[in-house]
């Protein structure tokens, strides 16, 4: 997503989320996100995005569903 401040300042972004396998890169005006679940991550989640420019605070609600994938499940042999 393209993001700028109409006063040119730096933009923060934060992350609010209890999930860890979501990450934000800026560069320049442009924000990526970035998602890496796993397994156990199956199912809804919902996740704030704040941008600030140090003045002013918005934000974004998303919702991101992991669905599953058996095609892309791998064998783990258990041993004990």
């Amino acid at each position: 997503m393209s993001i700028q401040d109409n006063d040119g300042d730096n933009i923060s972004v934060t992350i609010k989320s209890e999930q860890t396998w979501i990450t934000a890169e800026q560069a320049d005006a442009t924000l990526t996100l970035k998602f890496a679940p796993t397994l156990f991550d199956v199912g809804q989640h919902d996740v704030k995005i704040e941008l600030s420019d140090g003045k002013v605070i918005t934000w974004f609600d998303l919702q991101v569903i992991i669905n599953e994938n058996p095609e892309q499940w791998e064998e783990h042999a258990l041993t004990n």
